[in-house]
């Protein structure tokens, strides 16, 4: 495998152009490196991580059928309902995300960020590990409600 230092300059031919098409992501949507200093939790030989699912049930089944043909674990980046306006569309992609594993995406980021509620606080009420107390709700209500 080759190492890249993406901190030296890039060699001659493969420069950036001054304004760099697309954007980057904010400070906090980033894991700190603490979040890696630890024992893996999982281990596979092929693994796919879906990043943006946004309630795309088309996209979860050819994930789900390309995983399964290749005995891959697959890793949701978290953000898995945006779109699933339909109750019945948000049910199935809950239960079938549930299936595998799943870590914090932008919108729970950005829901930390406009309540004020902890990220942690967040990933465990989503995950049902944890009962919200009535401030913590009325945090989130207000972010939601953008009041």
């Amino acid at each position: 495998m080759t190492q890249v230092d993406l901190s030296a300059p890039p060699s001659p031919g493969h420069e950036q152009p001054a304004e760099r098409a697309g954007r980057m992501c904010p400070v906090d949507y980033r894991y700190p490196a603490s979040v890696f200093d630890r024992p893996a939790e999982l281990t596979a030989d092929t693994l796919y991580v879906a990043g943006g699912l946004y309630g795309n049930l088309a996209a979860l089944d050819d994930i789900e059928r390309l995983a399964a043909q290749e005995n891959a674990l697959v890793v949701f980046n978290g953000d898995f309902h945006w779109f699933d306006a339909e109750p019945d569309w948000f049910d199935e992609i809950a239960r079938r995300v549930a299936r595998h594993h799943a870590i914090r995406g932008n919108v729970e980021t950005e829901l930390a960020r406009r309540s004020g509620v902890r990220l942690e606080t967040i990933s465990r009420l989503e995950s049902g590990k944890h009962t919200p107390r009535q401030e913590t709700l009325l945090k989130l209500d207000r972010a939601l409600s953008g009041k």
